[in-house]
C-alpha cells in the first residue's frame, strides 16, 4: 500500500506520462500527415496504430493512477476510521463478516437523529464499527464539522482532508476529475482511421489485378508465373 501521500496532480506520474503520450501521438501524426515519402494508405496506417497505441496507454496509466489511490485509502482508512476497514489479509469468510457488520452498523447511523451523540457512545464502549458508521455517514452527509472535531482529537486531520480528496477522486468528482479527464479522455478518432478501410480495398484490389495482370502475361507466353 501507497505509505506516502500520492504526489500533487501536476506531479504524478500517471498524469505526467498521459501528457506526454497525448503529445507523442499528436507529434506522431503530424509527422506522418507531412512524409512525402510514405503512401496515403502507409501514413493512414501509421496514424491509427499511433492512435490505437496511444488510447491503451492511456486506459492503462488511469488504471495505475486509480489503483494507487485505492491503495492510499485504504492506508489513510487504517488511521482515520472511514469505512469498514477490512484487513487485505482477511479471508473471504472474515471480509464478509466484517462487511455486514459494517453495513449493520451504517443503517443505524443513517437512521440515527443525532450522530454526535452516536459518535459518543461509539466513543464511551470504544465500539469501531460503530465509530466508522458514523464517521462515514458523517462524510456522506457532508457533516465534516463533526468529523473534523474526531480528527482534530486523534491528530490526524490531515490524514482526513487527504481521504476526503481521494475518494472525491476515484468517484470522478472535483479537481481531480478536471486533471482526469484532460490526459485521460481517449483520444479522437483520426480522419485516417475513417479513410483505412478504403485505402486498404484499394491497395488488395491493386495487388489483385497486378497479379492477374503477371498471370495473363505469363499465360500468353506459355509459362507458369514465377518461372
Amino acid at each position: 500500500m501507497a505509505a506516502t501521500p500520492l504526489p500533487p496532480l501536476a506531479e504524478d506520474p500517471s498524469i505526467v506520462q498521459g501528457q506526454a503520450v497525448r503529445d507523442d501521438y499528436t507529434r506522431t501524426a503530424e509527422q506522418a500527415r507531412a512524409n512525402t515519402a510514405l503512401t496515403d494508405l502507409e501514413a493512414a496506417q501509421a496514424i491509427v496504430n499511433a492512435w490505437n497505441a496511444a488510447n491503451e496507454k492511456l486506459v492503462s496509466l488511469y488504471k495505475d493512477l486509480q489503483a494507487r489511490r485505492r491503495n492510499r485509502i485504504a492506508t489513510l482508512e487504517a488511521v482515520v476510521p472511514i469505512g469498514p476497514a477490512v484487513p487485505s489479509d482477511a479471508s473471504p469468510a472474515d471480509a464478509t463478516v466484517i462487511q455486514q457488520a459494517f453495513r449493520s452498523a451504517l443503517t443505524q447511523a443513517r437512521d440515527a437523529t443525532d450522530l454526535s451523540a452516536l459518535l459518543a457512545d461509539a466513543e464511551r464502549f470504544d465500539d469501531d464499527t460503530l465509530r466508522r458508521a458514523v464517521l462515514t455517514v458523517a462524510v456522506d452527509d457532508g457533516q465534516l464539522g463533526l468529523v473534523r472535531r474526531w480528527t482534530d482529537r486523534a491528530g490526524v486531520t490531515d490524514q482526513f482532508e487527504e481521504l476526503v480528496a481521494l475518494r472525491e477522486a476515484l468517484a470522478g468528482r472535483g479537481m481531480s476529475a478536471l486533471w482526469d479527464h484532460k490526459i485521460f479522455t481517449p483520444l479522437g478518432r483520426p480522419r485516417e482511421a475513417f479513410d483505412l478501410p478504403a485505402l486498404e480495398a484499394a491497395d488488395q484490389a491493386s495487388r489483385q489485378a497486378r497479379a492477374q495482370a503477371r498471370s495473363t502475361t505469363y499465360s500468353g507466353m506459355g509459362l507458369r508465373p514465377g518461372v
